[in-house]
């Protein structure tokens, strides 16, 4: 029974040892853990440390670029400034004599339009008329004013297009005359071609400032050209049928008739007398105008305005015993 006492005794104390054994390997197993942990935050910290070092030395040196960048533009500013005050103060140590001289050309200028023609003029003032910078915005009025010389001057060089001429209108070969007729002639039919009396011109405009001029000669009695039309109208008018002709149809025009009225009470002895007339037409296809004027003394008579949206052609509409004479074309009615 000794013997039994001591073996169970033994046993006992090797499940405790084995017991005590497993507690110091998991212990020792922690402390590992916890060495490793420990270098790798080691490891960890010093990373941190030297990406604070390189983060703090890479803004150090963008503050020390961006202050000398500060200085040198500042200092260009500076330089700039004190250069433009120069060149104005000098500038305006000018402009006295500029204004001055201006205004002598400007008297000069007046004379040579009171006493010479627009192609005398013309020929006067282009080389001779100079002006510095400070008038920049002065030049470009007169230039404008030059261009408008230009266009009542040099009026644009139409034709007829023989594909709108109504039945009753010849155009001749080279496209530049055409004839009223009594009697329709054998024309093939097509949605271009006006029913009576009207014809287009080929030259159509979507932009821009155009010039063109008639010569109305009247053959009989002055009342026939009551019903003679001058003007433009847009791609898509009606072309057959007897629709009014206003800008609610498509036609910006005006009747020679009421032309010749309006010269008549501003130059009556010099109108009575006369046969034969010269019509412009100004276009301004921005400005949705179309002004009319007595060419002979270069002076408006009369604008109609709207607004164009499509392309517009010079339009003419004849009556008999008429004869337009344009430049470039001529226009007939026998």
């Amino acid at each position: 029974q000794e013997g039994i006492y001591y073996y169970h005794a033994l046993v006992l104390l090797q499940a405790e040892l084995r017991i005590s054994l497993s507690k110091i390997t998991d212990g020792r197993a922690k402390q590992v853990q916890d060495k490793q942990r420990f270098v790798l935050f080691c490891a960890n910290t010093s990373n941190t440390r030297d990406a604070e070092r390189k983060i703090k030395e890479f803004y150090r040196k963008l503050r020390t670029i961006l202050e000398e960048e500060e200085v040198s533009l500042l200092e260009k500013l500076r330089k700039e400034e004190a250069d433009g005050t120069k060149k104005l103060k000098k500038k305006l140590q000018n402009l006295p004599e500029e204004i001055y001289s201006m205004e002598r050309r400007i008297i000069e200028i007046e004379k040579d339009l009171a006493q010479q023609d627009h192609f005398t003029f013309l020929q006067v003032v282009r080389p001779t008329f100079t002006i510095t910078l400070s008038f920049i915005y002065l030049r470009i009025v007169f230039s404008c004013h030059l261009l408008n010389c230009f266009f009542l001057c040099f009026p644009a060089a139409l034709t007829f297009d023989r594909e709108t001429a109504a039945p009753n209108v010849q155009v001749t070969g080279d496209n530049r005359r055409a004839v009223k007729r009594h009697f329709s002639g054998k024309v093939p039919d097509s949605p271009q071609r006006f029913g009576q009396d009207a014809v287009l011109a080929a030259e159509g405009f979507t932009a821009g400032a155009h010039y063109w001029e008639a010569e109305v000669e009247v053959l009989h009695d002055m009342q026939q050209i009551k019903d003679t039309l001058l003007g433009v109208a847009c791609t898509s008018v009606q072309r057959k049928g007897d629709s009014p002709c206003n800008p609610e149809n498509g036609f910006w025009v005006c009747p020679v008739g009421k032309l010749v009225e309006l010269w008549q009470r501003r130059r009556t002895a010099e109108v009575s007398e006369k046969r034969k007339f010269t019509v412009g037409v100004y276009l301004n296809y921005e400005e949705g105008t179309v002004s009319f004027y007595d060419a002979d003394a270069m002076s408006h008579v009369h604008t109609i305005s709207g607004e164009f949206t499509e392309k517009v052609y010079p339009y003419f509409k004849l009556v008999h015993a008429m004869r337009f004479h344009c430049f470039n074309f001529y226009v007939s009615v026998t």
